[in-house]
């Protein structure tokens, strides 16, 4: 493996469709599979994943960094419950965006930092100013997308600028609730021209995980978000290497909340490692 993290941009063209929940969600289960995962908050306008984490009073962050003001590591928090390192975002004060300069120096303190991951939550659509800049630092874009058509074309839009510019993506739909007015897997791979990673359906479970400031994952594994994401995370580790590193059987409630206390971070290990599952 390459020295330095692969660096992943989960965007979406537009708001609304459950960009930080797959973010937060997707590090989290790459974490709780035993690889090193920084999660990053890079959405200046908005920044949530320290909501989504509990960890809403750190207010230092990723254009933190790129401003120099502070030394890189003493912005990085430990998320307990998985392990993984969060660069949560700036909350107060004014939304200040960053030059490319700042842009170029944030990604080359990222690149220098020892992870098998660095999962980027980003704004919604990118910054035109400098996206030529901006993007060509990510080793893959993630598309968030909803089955519903104002959704489906504006992922659309935001994969041809990715081909535009050259930056690999793959695509995510969420919030899939098998109504008749939603479009369908099928038709969304013919407009996209590629494959769907994954495709998460509509969970009660997710609200109530943000409510709590605890991943959904981590609620409960084996409801229809998590074996979702969970399989999304697959394609992805395959990026770092194919195999995953460990894997964690069902969980127990008791493991469960051991795990949401930070007092057990994984459990019953496999010695072996499982067969792929076939695509």
């Amino acid at each position: 493996m390459a020295k330095g993290p692969y660096i992943v941009r989960i965007s979406s063209q537009k708001g609304g469709v459950g960009k930080t929940t797959i973010a937060v969600n997707l590090a989290t289960v790459l974490s709780m599979l035993d690889y090193k995962v920084l999660l990053v908050d890079a959405d200046y306008a908005n920044p949530s994943v320290g909501f989504h984490l509990g960890l809403e009073n750190v207010n230092r962050g990723f254009a933190d960094i790129g401003a120099k003001r502070v030394d890189p590591k003493s912005v990085i928090v430990t998320h307990a419950p998985t392990g993984m390192h969060v660069i949560p975002g700036r909350v107060g004060g004014k939304v200040v965006y960053p030059s490319i300069s700042q842009i170029e120096w944030q990604f080359k303190i990222l690149r220098e930092e020892n992870y098998d991951f660095a999962i980027v939550d980003t704004a919604p659509g990118i910054l035109p100013f400098v996206e030529n800049v901006y993007l060509k630092n990510y080793d893959e874009a993630v598309i968030v997308t909803t089955p519903e058509m104002a959704s489906c074309t504006s992922a659309i839009r935001l994969a041809h600028v990715y081909d535009t510019l050259g930056l690999k993506h793959s695509l995510v739909v969420n919030r899939m609730r098998n109504k008749r007015y939603e479009i369908s897997i099928q038709e969304i791979e013919e407009s996209y021209e590629g494959s769907v990673t994954g495709a998460v359906p509509e969970d009660e479970i997710v609200p109530l995980s943000i409510a709590e400031h605890i991943p959904a994952y981590l609620l409960n594994q084996r409801c229809g978000f998590s074996e979702g994401v969970s399989r999304a995370s697959k394609r992805y580790a395959a990026r770092v290497g194919g195999r995953y590193a460990s894997k964690r059987e069902g969980m127990s409630l008791w493991d469960r909340l051991l795990t949401v206390l930070g007092l057990r971070k994984r459990n019953r290990v496999l010695a072996s490692v499982e067969k792929e599952e076939e695509e």
